[in-house]
């Protein structure tokens, strides 16, 4: 988890033992300390932090064709967009 800075409310207050920079699971996906968490309504995607130019590009490419699908939907109506796709 992100923090901007450590809480003075730590688990000391329960008389128990924190740590920091530890990985951590949640539902089976391993978290480790410096991987990026990105979040919707959609869903979460965890990002290794070597991985994050990959990401990057694979974002950048993505929103390019996702600006393309937009204009041609506005140009081109409902009907003719689907029928384009062959549906």
């Amino acid at each position: 988890m992100y923090s901007k800075t450590i809480s003075p409310l730590t688990t000391k207050v329960y008389h128990l033992e924190g740590y920091l920079d530890i990985p951590v699971s949640i539902d089976n996906v391993v978290i480790n300390s410096g991987d990026y968490i990105v979040s919707d309504n959609d869903g979460i995607l965890v990002i290794p932090q070597n991985d994050v130019e990959k990401y990057l590009e694979i974002g950048e490419q993505e929103y390019l064709k996702d600006t393309k699908r937009k204009e041609d939907l506005e140009n081109f109506g409902v009907d003719r967009y689907l029928e384009n796709l062959g549906l």
